[in-house]
């Protein structure tokens, strides 16, 4: 969750971390430092450490980690509905429904309070998927993105279809294919075959131990700098193409946590977009896809990086 706040009056002279304990009870002393030292806090526009001292309106920005939400604040009610103009449908049958998430928004509640999840607009656009079974905050959704990636989500309409669809994620039947900007100049096509392991106090996960994951990738097109890569994976590990990724030396641009650096006429976020998915439909077992090009915005940004500076 994206937060923004000035400094007030009575706050004046306070230690950074101090500062985030006052208005953030819901991480405590240790979740603010945690968020200070991996680079969620920004201090007048730059990374400050803990014990910096702030002023009266002096600006701060933060993003606070979902597991930190999720920990604070669990959620056991289905998502409000609410309709959410960048949140777009691509496909709808009796059974299923395909939705396309923007880069920036998280894919269902971790705040009692929250109400602009994808599974928001879903409890708006097609009620009958609060009907189907899993936890309830889900709404219907079979699966999940990260906030800052963007692309196709899965929901189910009958709980006859999500128990299908859990039952192909659960054997790995659903390809998933993403596109990613990486830094460096990764092999025209390799494999990544690690195990990772989720580690609950910490925002990153653990290449190398854990549960098996397996990707493969091929680059489409070469940056200064950088390539654009199409990645496909069958294993559903959190963060598994960020961190896969990164094992081997070419992390996504601007993906601070797994140690991406920045890029000349970048200047934006990680590009990460699931724009393929490829699965047997949950009615007969037909294979179906269904793909999202990249956003508009995505397209422009590497556009620039073309262009000579």
């Amino acid at each position: 969750m994206n937060r923004r706040f000035r400094v007030a009056p009575a706050e004046d002279g306070l230690r950074l971390d101090q500062l985030l304990v006052r208005r953030l009870d819901q991480v405590g002393r240790r979740g603010a430092a945690m968020l200070i030292a991996l680079g969620d806090v920004r201090l007048r526009g730059r990374r400050q450490p803990k014990a910096a001292v702030v002023h009266s309106g002096d600006l701060v920005d933060l993003c606070i980690p979902d597991e930190l939400l999720a920990r604070a604040h669990p959620v056991d009610a289905p998502p409000l509905p609410r309709r959410l103009g960048d949140v777009e449908m691509v496909h709808q049958d009796d059974h299923l429904t395909v939705l396309l998430k923007p880069a920036g928004r998280s894919t269902h509640p971790l705040d009692p309070e929250e109400e602009s999840t994808v599974a928001n607009h879903l409890a708006w656009a097609d009620p009958r998927c609060l009907e189907v079974g899993g936890p309830a905050r889900e709404g219907g959704l079979c699966h999940r993105l990260d906030r800052l990636t963007s692309g196709l989500l899965l929901a189910a309409r009958t709980p006859e279809a999500y128990q299908a669809l859990r039952r192909s994620f659960r054997a790995h039947r659903v390809e998933k294919g993403y596109l990613a900007l990486v830094g460096g100049s990764p092999p025209t096509h390799g494999e990544v075959n690690e195990p990772i392991e989720s580690l609950p106090s910490r925002r990153r996960v653990r290449v190398g131990s854990g549960q098996p994951a397996l990707s493969s990738y091929r680059v489409r097109r070469r940056y200064p700098g950088a390539a654009l890569v199409e990645v496909t994976t069958r294993t559903g590990r959190r963060h598994q193409v960020r961190a896969h990724m990164a094992s081997v030396g070419h992390p996504l641009v601007e993906d601070l946590l797994y140690g991406g650096g920045s890029l000349t006429g970048w200047g934006g976020e990680p590009l990460l977009h699931a724009h393929r998915l490829c699965l047997p439909h949950p009615c007969d077992d037909h294979e179906v896809s269904f793909s999202a090009d990249l956003p508009v915005t995505m397209e422009e940004a590497l556009r620039r990086l073309d262009r000579p500076s």
